[in-house]
């Protein structure tokens, strides 16, 4: 008996049978309020003590202030809140931990206003599009929200989507040091493929001093490289789970452990749908495959050497 799951899924059937009784209604307003009311409930049953979820608007040391937000988890230990009643208040940017926004369905025509209600001065990090189904046509879904979204591969303005009749997806950013992907006899590797060198390992070629883009090796296998990456899980009108998908990775998310996946039975691979390599200010590498998505690879990374201006691909491995 799994009491979590078990809850899981009645505050799940809730969702559905509320989003039932309204079926007929066209009004998209109502449906989201429904939607609104029963995630709050899961959410808070999730949570730990130090999270809130309320609605309400979120302001800054500058005076700014959102629209009104449909769901706000907060940290109550990073900042103050002013709360207007039991649900409702105003948030210091500094407490926000994700900033939600509920519609009950999203079409091809929603995309471009959905984008706007993000498109703000405040500088939040962390926000999420739930809806509960989608219309929107032939396209995978994240192949709309790139094209309203210059910046869709390494600074997206929606950084979580989750359509339940679609799929679940996720930006996620992983900065490391080159180095730790790419060694000093990787570097010489390439540079003997490019010169008549007999012998990489031997003792005369490991003292060579490379000189790389610019800067002494070590100092360039310091800097930082930035994996961006759109990961998730295509789902073929699955809604239930989609969202056990989404609910699964925001605990691990808040717990910072792998705790969601036993607690709601869900196993799943996550795919990699985009991927965008930076490294000094330059992309390096990208890719995209939103049919199909990709678990692992490999790409080229290239290096030029002051000896001769000669551009070498080194083979990195994600």
């Amino acid at each position: 008996m799994n009491i979590f799951l078990d809850n899981f899924k009645i505050e799940f059937s809730n969702l559905i049978s509320a989003i039932e009784t309204f079926s007929n209604t066209n009004d998209g307003h109502i449906k989201g309020t429904i939607i609104e009311l029963r995630l709050k409930s899961i959410f808070k049953n999730l949570l730990p003590m130090r999270f809130g979820v309320a609605r309400g608007w979120i302001i800054d040391n500058l005076g700014g202030r959102t629209e009104e937000r449909d769901i706000l988890i907060y940290d109550r230990e990073s900042a103050p809140s002013f709360m207007l009643d039991d649900t409702t208040g105003l948030f210091p940017l500094e407490s926000i931990v994700d900033d939600i926004q509920i519609k009950s369905s999203v079409r091809q025509a929603d995309v471009c206003k959905i984008m706007q209600k993000y498109v703000h001065p405040l500088p939040i990090g962390k926000n999420t599009l739930i809806a509960f189904t989608g219309n929107l046509g032939k396209s995978h879904v994240l192949e709309y929200f790139q094209k309203e979204d210059p910046h869709f591969l390494c600074n997206p303005i929606i950084k979580t989507i989750l359509i339940g009749t679609h799929g679940f997806y996720f930006h996620d950013i992983e900065i490391k040091k080159l180095g730790s992907i790419l060694t000093k006899k990787d570097i010489r590797n390439a540079f003997a493929s490019k010169y008549p060198i007999s012998n990489v390992d031997s003792e005369e070629f490991k003292d060579w001093t490379f000189i790389i883009n610019g800067i002494d090796v070590d100092e360039y296998l310091d800097t930082d490289i930035e994996i961006h990456s759109w990961n998730g899980a295509n789902i073929n009108k699955k809604i239930e789970e989609a969202f056990r998908k989404y609910f699964c990775v925001f605990i691990e998310n808040i717990y910072k452990n792998h705790i969601g996946r036993y607690l709601l039975e869900e196993s799943f691979q996550m795919k990699t749908f985009a991927r965008e390599v930076r490294h000094q200010g330059k992309t390096v590498y990208s890719r995209v495959d939103f049919a199909e998505g990709f678990i692992t690879e490999s790409f080229e990374f290239s290096v030029v050497f002051n000896k001769d201006g000669a551009t070498l691909n080194c083979t990195l491995s994600s």
